[in-house]
This record gives structure tokens, C-alpha cells and sequence, in this order.
């Protein structure tokens, strides 16, 4: 079920809960003006990307990096994960 549908229907009382990533639950609670709606941190996750230590390192690197700039520069990263943090170098290369 979408996240918005979840939360209406929650709002409505349709269901007593539903559980989503805080951040687009948050984002979601905002645009839809859902003020009924109590929240609570079920569980975090932390999520990484794992580029192991190889020769073609730095090409992973590379691609990954460019991958999410491209997302970034189109506007289509915050609509998947609206907080995502950069850094000029990902793995410390």
C-alpha cells in the first residue's frame, strides 16, 4: 500500500496504524495536512552502500556517484529519500 494511502487511511480510522520510513512518513504527514495523525519510532535502520576493496574500486565509485548526481540534477533523489547528505568524495578516495 502507498504511503499516502496508508496514512489516509489511518487519518480516516480505517486502521489503527501504519508503518513507513519516518522520513517519508514525515514528508507525507506535511503535503497531506494530516494533523491527526500521532507518530512513533518503530525502529531504525541505518542503509549504506557497500563498494568492496578491489581494483575496479574506484570505477564502482565513480559510477555510483554519478548515478546519484544524475538523479539529484533531474529532481527525481528527493522524491525517493527526501534527506540524502553528499560528499564531495563518497569512500575517501
Amino acid at each position: 500500500m502507498p504511503i499516502e494511502a496508508g496514512l489516509m487511511r489511518v487519518a480516516d480510522g480505517t486502521i489503527d496504524g501504519y508503518i513507513c520510513a519516518i522520513d517519508t512518513g514525515d514528508t507525507t504527514l506535511k503535503a497531506n495536512k494530516l494533523t491527526t495523525i500521532n507518530r512513533q519510532v518503530f525502529f531504525s535502520l541505518e542503509i549504506k552502500g557497500v563498494i568492496p576493496k578491489v581494483s575496479k574500486r574506484k570505477a564502482a565509485n565513480s559510477a555510483f556517484s554519478k548515478a546519484l548526481d544524475d538523479l539529484r540534477e533531474k529532481g527525481l533523489l528527493s522524491s525517493i529519500y527526501p534527506h540524502v547528505f553528499f560528499s564531495d568524495k563518497l569512500f575517501g578516495e
